[in-house]
């Protein structure tokens, strides 16, 4: 059987605006609780910021990533491929990550008259139809690179022999 891996598209606990919201509370909580009354607050408040940022080692480009979809070409299929952490119950913030294969979540067949434009389509609709599961609830599928790069990227030439 014929596999190329085409593209990965990661899945977040929560969205980076989501994410962002929860750290600035985070350090205003911070902040908080090391406030000293009589300190010069910009000063103080731009050495917090860096203590703050010092401590966190957490980023939520990567480090908040809980599974990915891979999209490849099965013959003259597109396949979607799940892979995720394989807890149950998984944390705000996973630090031991085990990332387990889920299971085939779509198949489109690419026929070699379709243009590019149509098989970006298709690709389209399987991201959508996929993060419209109930799996997905509350989970964030980040197609924001696909949608950026769909309308350059020649699928015909990648796809298609």
């Amino acid at each position: 059987m014929f596999r190329d891996l085409l593209f990965e598209i990661p899945i977040y606990n929560c969205s980076q605006e989501e994410w962002t919201k929860n750290e600035e509370s985070r350090f205003r909580e911070y902040v908080k609780l090391r406030k000293q009354p009589d300190e010069e607050p910009k000063e103080r408040l731009k050495q917090f910021q860096r203590e703050f940022d010092s401590h966190d080692d957490i980023i939520w480009l990567y480090n908040g990533i809980i599974g990915w979809i891979r999209f490849v070409v099965e013959n003259d299929f597109i396949v979607a491929h799940l892979y995720r952490i394989n807890n149950k119950r998984i944390p705000k913030i996973p630090k031991n990550k085990t990332f387990e294969y889920v299971g085939r979540r779509g198949k489109e067949q690419i026929d070699a008259n379709m243009s590019s434009v149509d098989i970006g389509n298709v690709l389209k609709k399987m991201i959508d139809s996929i993060s419209s599961r109930s799996e997905f609830k509350n989970r964030f599928v980040d197609r924001g690179f696909f949608d950026r790069i769909n309308n350059y990227i020649d699928w015909q030439k990648i796809i298609l022999p």
